[in-house]
């Protein structure tokens, strides 16, 4: 018996390739803005998508394509013999990549809100570090949404909780444990900072080249700095 295709609003187990994908950019942009702007109907999506194109179809609304057909590979237009966007795939298309999109970024945007309350009741003093650390794959999730420019700056904010929260660990630690063993965590929490400060280096200094901070150079901020797994690429 074969498996039910996920329904309208029903997240994928994995991310899979879509026939709409295979456009460029712009036909996915076009898509976004004919149903939020202006709005219109899948159908009335699906007609214009047929029409010969003009470079600017705006101009003249429903009476020009999006889609320039000529100028695609012969490999991509075999996924779209008609030449044209089917309601159906339009409508798959955009809950995938729009709407699930914009409600797990809410989701995890009021997260992070939630977090921050916490962080601004309890003080920076008592912060801790596991509750940082499970706290971060929230705060991490937000940077993949962020421009380049504010990666780093938000990236450089909480490199400086973490080291605070291991500053407070010590501290509890100290009452209870040798000294030589506190010297060794706090020996390792400097080793820790003079890497973390190197990396964050690099960082400033890419953005400052005007290149983007990568889904590579955050995770190694995750491993370093929180011990967390990777994160991939999709």
């Amino acid at each position: 018996m074969s498996k039910q295709r996920p329904k309208v609003g029903e997240a994928r187990l994995k991310r899979q390739r879509l026939t709409i994908d295979a456009l460029p950019p712009s036909v996915g942009e076009a898509i976004k803005a004919l149903r939020a702007d202006y709005p219109m109907t899948w159908p009335e999506i699906e007609r214009l998508s047929a029409l010969p194109y003009k470079e600017d179809w705006k101009a003249r609304l429903g009476r020009d394509g999006f889609v320039d057909w000529d100028s695609l590979d012969a490999k991509v237009l075999e996924l779209f013999p008609t030449r044209r966007l089917p309601a159906s795939t339009l409508l798959r298309w955009y809950d995938l990549r729009y709407e699930q999109v914009r409600e797990e970024f809410l989701k995890v945007s009021a997260q992070a809100k939630e977090v921050v309350e916490v962080l601004a009741a309890g003080g920076i003093e008592h912060l801790d570090e596991a509750a940082l650390k499970g706290a971060s794959n929230v705060i991490f999730a937000m940077l993949e949404s962020q421009a380049p420019e504010k990666r780093a700056k938000y990236l450089l904010a909480l490199a400086q909780l973490a080291q605070e929260a291991r500053k407070n660990t010590v501290r509890e630690q100290l009452a209870a444990t040798e000294q030589q063993r506190v010297d060794e965590l706090v020996k390792t929490s400097e080793l820790q900072r003079a890497r973390l400060q190197k990396d964050m280096e690099k960082l400033s200094a890419k953005v400052g080249k005007g290149k983007e901070i990568t889904v590579d150079d955050i995770n190694r901020l995750r491993e370093r700095v929180f011990g967390l797994p990777p994160v991939s690429n999709a």
